[in-house]
C-alpha cells in the first residue's frame, strides 16, 4: 500500500530545504511513498519539471498572507486529491497554521520541520508578529504529531528551550546525495567557463540572495581582500530578490569585474572542488547550513560565520570562524590565511561526510521510518 506525503513547502527553487527534498525523493521508493508538493509560488520554480518527471505532482495554495485565502484553497486542493496519509510541512512558524488545517481534514500523520533559526530577528519583531509567533507555536504545540529539526538550534527556536525532554522532537540532518562529490573536474575548463583567471584565489558562495545570507558584507569583504591580493575573484552562485542590489554596489566598490554572478547551477560539487578556493559563508542566522557541508565534502575550507551551528562542523581542520559584527578587513585577512594553508586531502575529507549523518541514506531510513509511524 503507497504512503501519500504532502510536503508544504513556499516554491522549489534551488535551496537548502528544496535540495535536500530534491535528494529524498530521488531516493526513496517511490513505489511505496507518493511524495507531493504544495506551493505558495505560482511561477515556474528550478525544480518543478524534475518533480513532475519523477510522478510527483505540484499543488498550488496561495495566500500566506491572508490565512482565510489560504485555508479556504487548502481544503479546497486536498478535496480534490486522493486523502493523504502525512503533511510534511517545512513553512517555519506558519506550519502551525498548515498542521491546524490537515488536522481539520483529517490528516492522521502531521509533521512540523524546522530548518531555520530565527531567533535573532524575530526578538526586534513588533507586538503584532510576536503574538503570531506564539500562536502558531501553540498550534504546532498542539497539533504536531511529530517535530523534526535540521539542529539544535533550530528546534530551540520553534519548539521552545526544552526541547530535548519532548519525545515528539527529533533533530534529523538534511543528508545529500554524495555520489557527484566523487568526480574529479577539469579545473582549467571549468574556470574558463565561469571567466575566472587560471591563477585567481577564488573567494566562494553558493546561497539565494536573501537577506539572511548577507550578501552585502561578504561583497565588503572581497573588496578588502582585492586590496590584499589582486589574484581575488569573487564567485556567487545563486539567485533571488537581492541580487540586483548587489550587483549595484559590487560596482560602487569598484570591484564590478572581479564578482562573477553565476546565477543557479546544477554542477555545485564541480564548482566547490575545481573553481572555488575558500567557501565564505558570513550568515546572519542559520538553521544548519547545507552549502557547509556540501563544501566539507568537495575538500574546500570555509569560512563561516559564528551564528552558524556547530553541527555543520564534520571535517574540523576545513572550518574557520568569525563573527559577522568583526570588521570586514579580518575576515579578508583570515581568508588570505586560509587560502596559504596546507590543504585536507579531498578525498579524507568527502570520506568523513559520506561516514555522517549528512549522508541521504541516513536521513532516508530516518524519515522513513517516521513515515512508517515509529514515532
Amino acid at each position: 500500500m503507497t504512503c501519500r506525503v504532502l510536503h508544504v513547502v513556499g516554491g522549489m527553487e534551488r535551496g537548502g530545504i528544496q535540495s535536500w527534498l530534491m535528494h529524498l525523493l530521488r531516493a526513496i521508493n517511490r513505489q511505496h511513498y507518493a511524495m507531493d508538493f504544495l506551493v505558495e509560488v505560482n511561477e515556474p520554480c528550478a525544480y518543478d519539471r524534475e518533480i513532475l518527471q519523477l510522478g510527483s505532482s505540484l499543488l498550488y495554495c496561495p495566500g500566506t498572507h491572508n490565512p482565510w485565502r489560504y485555508a479556504h484553497k487548502f481544503a479546497q486542493v486536498l478535496s480534490t486529491q486522493e486523502p493523504y496519509d502525512i503533511i510534511h510541512s517545512h513553512v517555519y512558524s506558519f506550519t502551525g497554521f498548515v498542521l491546524r488545517l490537515a488536522a481539520r481534514q483529517g490528516v492522521p500523520l502531521r509533521i512540523a520541520h524546522v530548518h531555520t533559526d530565527r531567533r535573532i530577528v524575530e526578538v526586534e519583531s513588533g507586538l503584532v508578529r510576536q503574538y503570531q509567533l506564539r500562536l502558531m507555536k501553540a498550534w504546532i504545540e498542539k497539533y504536531a504529531v511529530v517535530k523534526l529539526a535540521a539542529s539544535g538550534d533550530a528546534a530551540e527556536d520553534l519548539f521552545g528551550p526544552g526541547w530535548r525532554q519532548d519525545s515528539a522532537v527529533r533533530i534529523v540532518h538534511c543528508g545529500l546525495d554524495l555520489a557527484p562529490f566523487k568526480a574529479v573536474p577539469d579545473r582549467p575548463r571549468l574556470r574558463a567557463q565561469l571567466r575566472l583567471p587560471t591563477d585567481a584565489l577564488v573567494m566562494g558562495h553558493v546561497g539565494r540572495f536573501t537577506a539572511e545570507k548577507n550578501h552585502a558584507f561578504l561583497i565588503e569583504v572581497a573588496a578588502e581582500a582585492i586590496k590584499l591580493d589582486h589574484r581575488v575573484r569573487l564567485l556567487l552562485v545563486g539567485d533571488g530578490p537581492l541580487r540586483g542590489k548587489i550587483e549595484r554596489r559590487a560596482a560602487e566598490l569598484g570591484i564590478g569585474e572581479r564578482v562573477i554572478f553565476a546565477g543557479e547551477r546544477d554542477d555545485v560539487p564541480a564548482i566547490m572542488a575545481a573553481a572555488m578556493d575558500v567557501l565564505v559563508f558570513p550568515s546572519l542566522h542559520e538553521g544548519l547550513g547545507l552549502v557547509v557541508i556540501e563544501a566539507q565534502a568537495a575538500g574546500l575550507p570555509c569560512l563561516i560565520a559564528e551564528r552558524v551551528p556547530r553541527e555543520a562542523d564534520v571535517v574540523p581542520t576545513l572550518i574557520s570562524r568569525l563573527p559577522v559584527e568583526e570588521a570586514p578587513t579580518l575576515w579578508a585577512k583570515r581568508i588570505m590565511e586560509i587560502s596559504a594553508a596546507p590543504r585536507v586531502r579531498r578525498d579524507e575529507a568527502l570520506a568523513a561526510v559520506v561516514g555522517s549523518t549528512f549522508n541521504i541514506s541516513r536521513s532516508l531510513q530516518e524519515i522513513t521510518r517516521i513515515y512508517d509511524g515509529d514515532v
